[in-house]
C-alpha cells in the first residue's frame, strides 16, 4: 500500500466524502447524467472531496458478466473520457483504486 498525505485546508469544519464506484463509464446503461451531476456537485461544494474505487470504466469481455456488444466506445476511449470527465475535479480526488475492469486496460 502506498501512504500518501492530503493536507486539506484548516478552515473547513467538516468533510464531505464522495465515492465514485462501479460507474461502469462505457456500458449503454451507465448512468451518465447522474454521474456528471455528482461531479458538478464534487466540483462546486468545497467541502466535497471523493474516492474513485474501481470499475469507474466498463471493459467486458466475452467471457465476463458484462456485453462486449452494447458498449458504447472501446476501452481506450472509455479511459480517454473518464480522465476527462473527472478533470474537474481532479485536484479533490483522494484516492484512487483500480477494479477488473481497469486491470483489463492497458
Amino acid at each position: 500500500m502506498k501512504v500518501i498525505k492530503i493536507d486539506l485546508p484548516q478552515e473547513l469544519p467538516q468533510v464531505e466524502l464522495h465515492i465514485f464506484a462501479d460507474e461502469h463509464f462505457g456500458d449503454e446503461h451507465c448512468d451518465v447524467k447522474r454521474l456528471m451531476q455528482r461531479i458538478e456537485y464534487v466540483r462546486d461544494t468545497p467541502t466535497a472531496y471523493c474516492i474513485l474505487n474501481g470499475d469507474i470504466i466498463d471493459n467486458a469481455t466475452k467471457t465476463s458478466i458484462g456485453d462486449t456488444y452494447t458498449q458504447t466506445f472501446n476501452p481506450m476511449e472509455q479511459l480517454r473520457r473518464a480522465v476527462e470527465i473527472f478533470e474537474p475535479i481532479k485536484d479533490k480526488i483522494l484516492c484512487i483504486t483500480h477494479g477488473n475492469h481497469e486491470n483489463r486496460t492497458y
